[in-house]
């Protein structure tokens, strides 16, 4: 996470967030998939916002 922080390219960085997030959101739905759905969207329209 301080890597991705001190990134110069602000753009990269929000892209490689999103990349581990989405692995996390598909570990996730393996236990609970009505969260993970809704985790995903909330991420997906933070992301849209920014």
């Amino acid at each position: 996470m301080e890597e991705v922080k001190g990134m110069k390219q602000k753009n990269l960085a929000v892209e490689l967030l999103n990349r581990l997030l989405k692995g996390s959101i598909k570990t996730f739905s393996r236990r609970n998939l009505v969260q993970s759905r809704k985790f995903s969207e909330l991420l997906e329209a933070a992301i849209r916002k920014y």
